[in-house]
């Protein structure tokens, strides 16, 4: 029951049941549309692991190729460490032996004694490379490259052909060190080549 127009209607009205619905119904908002927006949430993910996926390939490849350069650089390297020790073996045990035959290692030429030759080029025995650091340049791929050479020179004892010896034997040890100077944190060759004396030696 309620009071409309100063008088008592009842609610058992057809037509007042119908204003009724008609007051008191109101719109109501559509739901948002789940599934389009669930697809764009799948598409965006989708994009994303795609960018991922290609940002991992790429750098795959970049560290590939980074590691078959640095391969070639350090083939090359060991190439000029060879070529240096192949050089110092082509020269004169030492400058007492460019004279003849030395006849007690007393007169073989102390390792650290400053050589008489220093230019590099004019070196004409073994220990003239001790202490040597040089650049040697090669030119690979019509690119001009730079390689850090430093050598090291020692007699070596001649009981067991490896320990360094304090004193003149007939046997000495150069080992060079050679790495690519334009990158940073090189891989260092390392190589070592035993020399011996010879008939120059007559004790």
């Amino acid at each position: 029951m309620f009071l409309g127009g100063g008088r008592l209607a009842s609610l058992s009205d057809p037509a007042q049941l119908a204003c009724v619905r008609d007051s008191t119904s109101r719109p109501t908002e559509s739901a948002p549309n789940q599934p389009v927006m669930a697809n764009t949430i799948l598409a965006v993910l989708s994009m994303a692991m795609v960018t991922m996926f290609s940002f991992q390939q790429h750098r795959a490849i970049l560290n590939a190729r980074l590691t078959m350069i640095r391969a070639g650089l350090t083939l090359n390297a060991a190439s000029v460490g060879t070529e240096t020790l192949d050089e110092i073996g082509a020269k004169a045990f030492d400058q007492a032996t460019l004279r003849g035959i030395v006849e007690s290692p007393e007169y073989l030429t102390p390792i650290g004694v400053t050589p008489e030759t220093p230019e590099y080029g004019s070196r004409n025995d073994i220990d003239d490379y001790a202490g040597l650091h040089a650049v040697e340049t090669r030119v690979i791929g019509g690119k001009e490259l730079a390689f850090a050479v430093e050598v090291n020179v020692d007699y070596i004892s001649e009981a067991d052909g490896y320990t360094v010896s304090t004193t003149p034997t007939k046997l000495k040890r150069a080992v060079t060190k050679v790495y690519y100077v334009n990158v940073a944190n090189p891989d260092t060759v390392t190589l070592e080549r035993l020399y011996m004396c010879g008939e120059s030696c007559g004790w």
